[in-house]
């Protein structure tokens, strides 16, 4: 980026730095919420190839080991969000799943190989992410920098 500042011209830094930081906080918050979309995709819609039970007198077919966790009810899915928050100036990406029992899918337990989610989103959508905030301080800068 190349930046001309005009003689007699004052910038308050204090507002640079907060329009930074929420440009960042701003593009971040998209990013978060793509890769939460992305992650309740591949519980909701991902191709499964666990074992066919019925329950209930429906057939259900499970995640195998590895793959992202099967649909049942929809509650893990609705319970995905992506978000961001500002924490001793650093801006912090947060993905997370409110069902108690996400974690055990995402991690494995000593009786269930893991069905991960969300580590999968993030890393697939890393780059991303990146474009997201990078996008929303080409959106800000106008206010600061004349090209």
């Amino acid at each position: 980026m190349r930046m001309t500042i005009l003689p007699g011209s004052e910038i308050d830094l204090s507002a640079v730095e907060q329009a930074v930081q929420q440009a960042t906080l701003d593009g971040m918050r998209m990013g978060m919420q793509y890769v939460a979309n992305d992650a309740k995709r591949a519980v909701a819609r991902g191709h499964k190839t666990g074992r066919i039970y019925r329950r209930g007198g429906v057939s259900h077919q499970a995640s195998a080991p590895g793959e992202p966790p099967a649909t049942d009810t929809g509650a893990l899915v609705n319970s995905i969000a992506g978000d961001a928050v500002i924490s001793g100036g650093v801006v912090q990406g947060i993905i997370r799943a409110a069902v108690h029992y996400a974690a055990w899918l995402e991690l494995g337990t000593r009786r269930m190989v893991a069905r991960p989610f969300l580590a999968p989103a993030v890393i697939a959508n890393t780059q991303r992410v990146m474009l997201f905030v990078l996008e929303a301080f080409q959106r800000g800068e106008t206010r600061f920098v004349r090209k």
